[in-house]
């Protein structure tokens, strides 16, 4: 995650820079450096939540078949997909859905654009148009392109579109989204 620069441009406030991860060993170091410090439930008086990450994450059988080791993953849990260390951290989903994607690549005034259509198993559809490029200098171009694409679509520039979770946590979780708009998350 990261937020887009502070400027008054039009793509300074629609563009949105961030590094996606999607290598185990790098997304647990990252949960452990979020929750290091934080007091939470379940542990032992005394037991800082780093302590209590850096056991469960050591615990777990994921964290094993990294380090070399072999080991099933829990019943019920995909293989490979991290969420055997996780609950053995104590931390329990608050929403489970599958979203299929579709991916496309439009070419636009600017280059090439990708189109990403997310549907969600709950009913929810939303996309996504994204114009990559390295030099800042740019971003007036790549959103030029995102605009012209979203107009060939027949899609609207203009509304904020909400994403799959607020979507989600509004029809399922409607006491959590008001608790996460009123400390001001969403």
């Amino acid at each position: 995650g990261g937020g887009g620069g502070g400027g008054d441009r039009e793509g300074d406030r629609q563009c949105t820079c961030y590094r996606e991860i999607t290598e185990l060993p790098e997304i647990m170091a990252r949960v452990r450096e979020q929750l290091s410090g934080r007091e939470g439930a379940g542990g032992k008086a005394g037991e800082t939540q780093e302590a209590r990450v850096a056991k469960g994450i050591k615990e777990s059988k994921v964290y094993g078949e990294m380090e070399g080791e072999t080991g099933a993953e829990e019943e019920g849990e995909n293989e490979g997909s991290g969420v055997a260390w996780v609950r053995a951290l104590g931390l329990q989903p608050f929403a489970e859905f599958i979203t299929q994607r579709h991916s496309y690549r439009l070419e636009g005034p600017g280059g090439v654009a990708r189109v990403d259509l997310d549907s969600a198993d709950f009913g929810y559809c939303v996309g996504e148009i994204e114009v990559m490029t390295s030099n800042p200098g740019n971003i007036d171009v790549a959103l030029n392109t995102i605009n012209t694409i979203a107009l060939l679509l027949g899609l609207s520039t203009g509304k904020k579109v909400p994403g799959k979770m607020e979507v989600y946590l509004q029809r399922f979780h409607p006491e959590h989204y008001q608790r996460l708009l009123a400390k001001h998350i969403l």
